[in-house]
């Protein structure tokens, strides 16, 4: 039997696309943190990991859904392992 705590928990969880949008805005978030952490302009680090600057510019702002591929050449780009643009951030 499930408790009352538990289904009034359940009703506030966020569901469905609110979870997808909060994780590709912290990747974006964590992809600008590192660049501007190593003084790339966002059209240098579109070049260096092979992709557009608009591209770049719409996975920062959290607007586009990215591939392992997409994240791993932003990684190499930025010198950092792609776990590091997954991570949770700081809360403030």
């Amino acid at each position: 039997m499930l408790n009352a705590h538990y289904i009034a928990w359940l009703n506030r969880v966020p569901r469905g696309r609110y979870l997808v949008m909060n994780l590709q805005e912290r990747v974006g978030q964590n992809i600008q943190d590192a660049r501007r952490a190593k003084g790339l302009s966002q059209e240098a680090l579109s070049f260096a990991a092979g992709l557009s600057r608009s591209y770049m510019g719409k996975l920062e702002n959290g607007r586009n859904a990215m591939s392992i591929s997409a994240l791993e050449s932003i990684a190499l780009a930025l010198g950092v392992d792609p776990s590091e643009l997954v991570k949770p951030r700081a809360r403030t």
